[in-house]
């Protein structure tokens, strides 16, 4: 079996480090939108108007199948659902 260089395996790394911290994000939002619908009772269909996306896919990345996309999660945050940072300044896990 054909080993990689140096490179491919600081640039594997890479990637599954940024691969790792992205599901994390993305697991963080689901749970704040969580608790947010919750605490607010604002429905799925509602938040998926606001977001602009249809209710199955509001349903979707709350079941983690798909991912929150940059445009999602700035609408959450102007919606109050992210008022606190996802990620803290310095944070390295």
């Amino acid at each position: 079996m054909k080993r990689d260089t140096p490179r491919v395996a600081r640039i594997k790394l890479a990637q599954n480090a940024y691969i790792e911290r992205m599901g994390k994000i993305n697991t963080l939002v689901t749970s704040r939108v969580n608790d947010w619908l919750e605490s607010t009772g604002v429905r799925q269909v509602a938040l998926g108007q606001s977001l602009g996306i249809s209710q199955p896919q509001i349903s979707r990345r709350l079941k983690g199948q798909i991912s929150w996309t940059l445009g999602d999660v700035e609408k959450l945050a102007e919606l109050g659902a992210l008022s606190t940072p996802l990620i803290d300044e310095g944070d390295d896990e």
